[in-house]
């Protein structure tokens, strides 16, 4: 797991660090990313400011890459969470786009 903002590397990922790495984004590059391998990852983007928080994850390729925004930012902890755990839940938790390999996103 790690935190993409800066490329910290954490060796876990707890609730509580959770939190506090979507409440507290990285101004020069507020992505968190979360891997289990190099093309399976959740990502969030939560810009500071009134701006609506974006989450993406990637199953394994380009064809399976889906994006969603909320100005819920808890509801983007506990989907990161979710996926981070193994759970199905976070897959109904908020609707899902799949990403047009095409536009460069």
């Amino acid at each position: 797991m790690r935190d993409g903002g800066d490329e910290t590397i954490v060796p876990y990922l707890s609730p509580s660090l959770l939190a506090h790495l979507i409440a507290r984004p990285v101004p020069r590059d507020p992505f968190f990313v979360a891997k289990r391998e190099e093309q399976q990852y959740i990502q969030a983007l939560t810009p500071v400011g009134a701006a609506p928080a974006v989450v993406e994850y990637r199953d394994w390729s380009a064809d399976q890459h889906y994006r969603a925004e909320t100005p819920d930012r808890d509801l983007v902890r506990d989907i990161v969470w979710a996926w981070a755990r193994g759970s199905d839940e976070w897959k109904t938790a908020i609707a899902w786009v799949e990403v047009d390999s095409a536009d460069g996103r």
